[in-house]
């Protein structure tokens, strides 16, 4: 039973972790702009209409409690990470990056205008570019498989809207990233080898645009989920990228809003029969519970931790103590249910003792 658990295994880390690294930001073009409020196209048709009053961009995911603090109105009361760069589009029209990581920005074709609200003002005939390549950005995103965006912003319209807030793009058009409104929606994409020819693998969050109603925004991806806060709230619905979904988009049509149920799927048919054999090995050694328990620790506890290892070092996902004991307790629930017989509580039973009655 131990070798066909082993063989059973490899098995499925030969299988996760191509999946996993289809998830990676690994095929990003380092030659990118960082454009605010249109595509790189330059056509006013796409250009975004509203106000923007701050952008920040980190290279790491952001901790819970700081991102909902951060997006709330008033003062931050949580110490968190700097930004790796910072544009306050209320200092001047030269919206230069205030940590002077990123390039300056610069009006295209010309120089949006400022408004008594310190906000720029985008009307979709103009937009920002920033002056040079973010390669460094690019390059900071795929060593950390991390990153944290912020946006402070006010549309103008929504109905009929579909146009990019935030964008990191190629001049050729190969986009990188972009952050855009359509309609009342949200909508977010970013590029992996997954994502890269599926733009049917954009996150939409309705209702969270209104006319005239300013919104702070912030996504955060930790290399595994994606999180989205808005106005001091969380929104209920993670995007989980992982194995789970690299199969689902495969055998029906993806819906970024039943990730966590692709991955839960996966996460069953990995460990629930992996259980099951336990259970199998567990009836063998169900009167001497020393083995037993051994069996149990190192049956499903052991594999566990270490697909989660594999995972993190050679997947690129992030250490999850929850997927671990997520994973036990389907594995504890397949053991359960082979055993449902009783085969099992009898044998643990001592000598002499009768067994369940029928």
């Amino acid at each position: 039973m131990v070798l066909i658990l082993a063989l059973y295994f490899v098995l499925w880390f030969t299988i996760s972790v191509p999946l996993q690294r289809q998830t990676r930001l690994s095929n990003w073009q380092p030659d990118s702009l960082l454009v605010v409020g249109n595509a790189i196209s330059g056509q006013s048709r796409s250009g975004w209409r509203g106000e923007v009053y701050q952008l920040e961009l980190w290279d790491h995911a952001l901790p819970d409690q700081f991102a909902r603090s951060l997006t709330s109105e008033g003062a931050v009361d949580l110490v968190g990470p700097a930004a790796l760069a910072e544009y306050d589009f209320s200092a001047s029209p030269s919206f230069q990056d205030q940590r002077h990581f990123l390039p300056d920005l610069a009006g295209a074709p010309q120089t949006p205008t400022l408004n008594g609200a310190k906000a720029v003002v985008l009307d979709g005939e103009s937009w920002l570019a920033s002056r040079g390549s973010v390669s460094a950005l690019v390059n900071d995103f795929q060593t950390t498989q991390q990153f944290a965006i912020r946006v402070r912003c006010k549309p103008a319209e929504v109905a009929g809207m579909d146009c990019r807030i935030v964008s990191i793009v190629q001049a050729s058009g190969s986009v990188n990233l972009e952050v855009w409104q359509e309609g009342a929606k949200l909508v977010f994409w970013f590029r992996t080898p997954l994502t890269g020819k599926r733009s049917s693998m954009a996150w939409r969050i309705p209702n969270i645009f209104a006319i005239d109603q300013a919104r702070d925004i912030l996504v955060s991806y930790d290399g595994s989920e994606l999180f989205l806060y808005v106005d001091g709230k969380k929104d209920r619905w993670a995007y989980q990228l992982g194995p789970g979904v690299v199969l689902a988009q495969f055998v029906r049509r993806f819906r970024a809003s039943e990730s966590q149920r692709y991955q839960y799927i996966f996460y069953a048919l990995v460990f629930f029969p992996a259980g099951c054999i336990v259970g199998f090995a567990w009836r063998k050694v169900a009167a001497r519970p020393i083995p037993r328990s051994l069996l149990m620790a190192l049956g499903i506890l052991l594999p566990s931790l270490l697909f989660e290892i594999i995972l993190v070092l050679w997947g690129g996902q992030v250490m999850s103590l929850g997927n671990i004991a997520l994973w036990v307790l389907i594995a504890l629930a397949g053991s359960l249910w082979i055993n449902a017989d009783g085969g099992a509580l009898k044998g643990s039973l001592a000598p002499g003792m009768p067994g369940p009655s029928r």
